[in-house]
C-alpha cells in the first residue's frame, strides 16, 4: 500500500505541483541546460568511531573538507559503524550510510542526505575501488567539491552550524560578536506561530507587543533592524512591525550589537535575519494541523519538490493559515500566508531563484492596553475587557517579490545579487476610550477617540550585490567581500483622526463595546508621500596572518535621503539628507585551540538627525552607535554544542539636544522652532552568556542570562543619569530543553523551559509605572506515533502568572501578557 502511494504521488501530485509553482511563477524562462559532471575521487584517511549518524557526518565533512546538507533528517536517532581506512568521499558516504535507508546526492555546493525510495536498489560498497558507484544519484552541479566549509547541520537540535547573517561565510563561533540562531527544530517544540513569539524567548532579546497587531523588538536597549535573507525589510530606525508567521522562515538569525556595516542607518541594537525555506533535494510534503486555547486553529501544508532526473529544478509551496481569539472579548486575528520559490541550475555553477509571498490579516485589534491606578500602581482591572468599539478592524494584505542569481566562477570567487520588492496596504479604522477624558479615579469616561485610514500603502525595494572570494598572501588564504546596497521605502499617509464619538458617561467596567455609534467615515484623500532611501558601497576582510589568528576590518559608505512631498500640488515639503556617512567595522579572532576561540570587536551604526538644525541653521550631524565588545566562544563535543560569554558597551553619541544658547524661536530653524546641537549621550553596557546544543545525549538545551544597564552620561538635568530604557531588564535568564527519553523506543520527547527577568518600568508624566521581576515557565511534549507522525503538546505560563507585557501610563498602554494556554499539533511528513 504504501509503494502504492509513492507511485501515486510520482505519477499525479508532481505534475499538479509543477502546474500550480508554474502558474504561480509563469514570469520565469527555465533554460535547459546539460552539463558534464567530474567527480572528486582522490582517496582521504579517516578515523571515526561508531556513534549516531549525525556525529559520524559532522566528522566527515570535518575530515574530507565537504559541505553536508541534512535538512530535515532525524540523524541522532540512527547509528553508524563509522569509518577507519582510506576512501574516496563517494565510498566514505555510502559505507557510512550503508546501515541507513538513507543516500547521498551531490548538489551544487556538496551533498545532501535523502532519503531512498523503498524500490531503490541498494548499493553495495567496493573498498578497493575509487570510483564512485554507478547507481548514485547526482546533480547537474558537481564542479564545487572539496570545499573548506562544514555546514552539516543538527536539525534535531538547537545549534546550527552555519549561518548566513553577514557578508562573510561564517559559522556562529567565527563571528565576532554575539549570535544566537532559532532553528526549525526550536520553532516546532516551542510551537511558536510568529515571530515576535520566538525573539521574545531569545537571549538578550526585549519584545515589546502592543495587543494583537503590532510589536518592537529591542537588544541592549535599542531596537533592532530586521532583514530577509540579508535584505533589509522595512525601516532600519525599528518602529512598529505587524505580526509576521514564521511558516516560512527556516531559521531565525539573531545579532546583538550595532550592525551598521549590515544595515546601514538605524539604531545599534543589532539585526534580525529571516532565513526563507529553500527547496529540499528531494520531494516531501508535511503538514501540521494546531489547536488550542482561546478558539485557536491553524493549519500549514508545506511542499517540497524536484523536477527531472538531476533535479536541477526545485520548487517549494507553504500555505499557513490562522484563525484565533484571544483571553480578552471582542479582538480576533485571520491570518493566511502563501509562500512559493523556485531555484534553477541554469548551469552547473549558476543557481536562478525567484519566490514570493502573499499574506492577509483580518483582525480586530486591541491597541489601547488599561490604566493604572493614580499613582501608577497595579489597577488590577480586568483582562478580559475589551475597551474599543466592537466595529474596529486592522486589515492589512501584503505580497512580496524576490529574485537573486549566485554564480560560482571558481572554487574561491562567487557572486550574489539578490533583490525584493514588498507591497503592504493597511486599512482600519479604530476608535478607543479617550484617555484625555478619563477620570482616572473613578475611571469614568464619555468619549471615545480613533484614527481612520483608507489605503495606507507601504512599498519597500531592497537590492544587495555581493561578491565574495579568497586570495592567497603570505602562504595563508584570506577572504574578500565588497559590494552595493540599496533600500527605497515609499509610504502614502492617508489617515486622519477621527472627531470625538460622544457616549453617555460610563465607567471602564461597564463600558459596552457594541454600544458605540458607527461615525461617518469619509474618503481620505492621500496627500502626503514620505520616502526614504539609502544607498551604499561596502568592503569586508577577513586576514589570516598566522593560523590562528584572524582579523576582519571593513567598512561602509552610505547615503541616506528623506523625502516628505504634497502629492496633488507636488511640492516638497521637507527633506533631510546625510551623506558619504562611513561605518567601520573591526575585529579580531584568536583561536587558542580548535574547540576554543577569544575575540574583540568594535562596530557602529548612526542614527540619521538631519531634521533637526543647528543654531547656523545647518543639519545636525548623525548621532553615532558604537558597540564594543570582547568575548570567549567554544564548541563542545565534536561541535555538538557552543558556549558564549561576552562583555559588550553601547555608547550612542552626539544625539540631538535642544542649544542651550539659542532658545526658540531660534533663527537656524526651518520653523522657527528649536534649534540643537550634537550634545546627548548614552550608554548600555553589560554581559552574557548563552549555551546551545546537545548537553547531553538527547537532551539539547538554549540557555542564556544577560546583565544589563542603561543610563543616560549627558542630557538635560531631569534624566541625567537615570536609565534610557527603562523597559529593559538588568537581568534576563532564558532556559528551553529537550530530552528524548531512552524507553517507549525512543518515541516521547519532552521538554520545556522559563524565561525569568527583573523588573521593569516605565516613566510618564513624572509617575512611574512598573512592573516587579517574574517568571513564565512552559512545557511540551511530543510523541512519535510513527515514522511519518507526530502529536505535541504545549502549555505556557503554567502557573498562570499575570503580568504586563507592555507599561504606559496611568491612564492607558498597559498590556497583559497571555495567562496559562495550551496548543495541541499534529503534525505528517512524506
Amino acid at each position: 500500500m504504501y509503494i502504492l502511494q509513492l507511485n501515486n504521488k510520482k505519477n499525479t501530485i508532481k505534475p499538479i505541483v509543477l502546474s500550480i509553482h508554474l502558474a504561480l511563477f509563469s514570469g520565469l524562462s527555465i533554460l535547459n541546460t546539460s552539463a558534464n559532471a567530474t567527480e572528486n575521487s582522490q582517496n582521504l584517511q579517516y578515523n571515526i568511531d561508531a556513534s549516531n549518524l549525525n556525529h559520524v557526518l559532522n566528522q566527515f565533512a570535518k575530515q574530507s573538507g565537504i559541505t553536508i546538507h541534512t535538512k530535515n533528517l532525524e540523524l541522532n536517532q540512527s547509528k553508524s559503524s563509522g569509518l577507519k581506512g582510506a576512501y574516496s568521499i563517494e565510498q566514505g558516504l555510502e559505507l557510512i550510510l550503508s546501515d541507513s535507508r538513507l543516500k547521498a546526492s551531490k548538489t551544487n555546493d556538496g551533498y545532501i542526505i535523502v532519503k531512498k525510495e523503498l524500490n531503490s536498489p541498494k548499493i553495495i560498497s567496493n573498498k578497493t575501488n575509487n570510483t564512485a558507484p554507478e547507481n548514485l544519484p547526482y546533480t547537474s552541479a558537481t564542479s564545487q567539491l572539496p570545499t573548506i566549509r562544514v555546514v552539516a547541520e543538527n536539525e534535531v537540535g538547537y545549534k546550527a552550524n552555519h549561518i548566513s547573517l553577514g557578508k562573510l561565510a561564517q559559522s556562529v563561533k567565527e563571528n565576532p560578536q554575539s549570535v544566537s540562531v532559532i532553528t526549525n527544530k526550536r520553532i516546532e517544540d516551542s510551537g511558536w506561530a510568529t515571530i515576535d513569539q520566538a525573539l521574545a524567548q531569545t537571549t538578550g532579546m526585549t519584545v515589546q507587543t502592543s495587543g494583537n497587531v503590532t510589536t518592537n523588538y529591542y537588544s541592549r536597549g535599542f531596537e533592532v533592524a530586521v532583514q530577509k535573507d540579508g535584505i533589509n525589510s522595512g525601516y532600519a530606525s525599528g518602529g512598529e512591525r505587524e505580526l509576521e508567521s514564521l511558516a516560512m522562515y527556516e531559521q531565525v538569525e539573531i545579532q546583538r550589537g550595532a550592525s551598521g556595516l549590515l544595515t546601514g542607518a538605524g539604531q545599534p541594537g543589532g539585526v534580525v535575519n529571516l532565513v526563507r525555506k529553500k527547496p529540499l533535494h528531494e520531494d516531501q510534503i508535511n503538514i501540521a494541523l494546531k489547536a488550542g486555547s482561546w478558539n485557536t486553529w491553524n493549519a500549514t501544508f508545506d511542499t517540497s519538490n524536484t523536477f527531472f532526473d538531476d533535479n536541477r529544478l526545485r520548487s517549494r509551496f507553504i500555505a499557513d493559515y490562522e484563525d484565533k481569539e484571544y483571553f480578552f472579548d471582542i479582538a480576533e486575528n485571520k491570518n493566511l500566508a502563501l509562500y512559493g520559490i523556485l531555484e534553477y541550475d541554469v548551469l552547473p555553477d549558476t543557481t536562478l531563484t525567484f519566490g514570493g509571498t502573499y499574506n492577509s490579516r483580518e483582525a480586530v485589534p486591541e491597541i489601547t492596553g488599561v490604566p493604572r491606578n493614580a499613582d501608577g500602581s497595579d489597577s488590577k482591572f480586568d483582562k478580559t475587557k475589551y475597551l474599543g468599539a466592537a466595529w474596529n478592524k486592522w486589515n492589512i494584505d501584503s505580497y512580496s517579490l524576490f529574485t537573486g542569481i549566485t554564480h560560482n566562477f571558481n572554487d574561491d570567487w562567487s557572486l550574489k545579487i539578490n533583490g525584493q520588492y514588498e507591497n503592504r496596504v493597511l486599512n482600519y479604522q479604530r476608535a478607543f476610550y479617550d484617555p484625555n477624558d478619563l477620570n482616572i479615579n473613578t475611571q469614568v469616561f464619555n468619549q471615545l477617540t480613533g484614527y481612520y485610514s483608507g489605503d495606507m500603502r507601504i512599498k519597500d525595494y531592497g537590492f544587495d550585490a555581493t561578491l565574495n572570494g579568497k586570495f592567497q598572501a603570505f602562504n595563508q588564504s584570506h577572504d574578500l567581500v565588497f559590494g552595493y546596497t540599496s533600500q527605497r521605502i515609499e509610504e502614502p499617509r492617508p489617515w486622519k483622526s477621527l472627531l470625538p464619538i460622544k457616549i453617555p458617561a460610563v465607567s471602564l467596567e461597564e463600558f459596552d463595546p457594541y454600544n458605540v455609534p458607527y461615525p461617518d467615515m469619509p474618503d481620505v484623500p492621500t496627500t502626503t508621500q514620505r520616502e526614504t532611501t539609502q544607498k551604499a558601497f561596502f568592503a569586508m576582510t577577513r586576514l589570516n596572518p598566522i593560523e590562528p589568528l584572524h582579523v576582519i576590518i571593513g567598512a561602509r559608505l552610505s547615503d541616506w535621503k528623506f523625502t516628505n512631498k504634497n502629492i496633488i500640488t507636488g511640492a516638497n515639503t521637507g527633506t533631510y539628507e546625510d551623506k558619504n556617512v562611513l561605518t567601520p567595522y573591526g575585529g579580531i579572532v584568536f583561536d587558542i585551540n580548535d574547540q576554543l576561540s577569544a575575540y574583540a570587536s568594535y562596530a557602529d551604526t548612526f542614527r540619521v538627525q538631519s531634521n533637526n538644525y543647528t543654531s547656523q541653521g545647518k543639519p545636525l550631524d548623525p548621532a553615532v552607535g558604537a558597540n564594543y565588545e570582547i568575548g570567549l566562544k567554544r564548541e563542545l563535543w565534536d561541535g555538538q554544542a557552543i558556549i558564549s560569554a561576552a562583555m559588550f558597551r553601547i555608547d550612542e553619541d552626539n544625539r540631538a539636544l535642544e542649544d542651550p544658547d539659542h532658545p526658540k524661536p531660534c533663527s537656524g530653524s526651518p520653523s522657527q522652532g528649536a534649534c540643537y546641537i550634537n550634545a546627548g549621550k548614552v550608554r548600555s553596557q553589560g554581559f552574557e552568556t548563552e549555551f546551545t546544543g546537545e548537553l547531553l545525549p538527547n537532551l539539547h538545551l538554549t540557555t542564556g542570562y544577560t546583565y544589563n544597564k542603561t543610563e543616560y552620561l549627558s542630557d538635560t538635568s531631569t534624566n541625567q543619569g537615570n536609565s534610557y530604557s527603562t523597559f529593559t531588564p538588568k537581568h534576563i535568564f532564558k532556559l528551553w530543553s529537550s530530552y528524548n527519553l531512552p524507553f517507549y523506543d525512543q518515541r516521547l520527547t519532552i521538554g520545556g523551559g522559563v524565561n525569568l527577568q527583573s523588573k521593569a518600568k516605565n516613566i510618564s508624566k513624572n509617575i512611574e509605572i512598573e512592573q516587579s521581576g517574574y517568571g513564565l515557565w512552559n512545557a511540551f511534549a511530543n510523541y512519535k506515533v510513527s515514522d511519518q507522525i507526530n502529536i505535541g503538546f504545549n502549555i505556557n505560563n503554567i502557573f498562570d502568572k499575570t503580568y504586563y507585557k507592555k507599561l504606559g501610563s496611568i491612564t492607558n498602554g498597559n498590556y497583559y501578557g497571555d495567562p496559562r494556554n495550551f496548543m495541541i499539533t499534529l503534525r505528517a511528513k512524506y
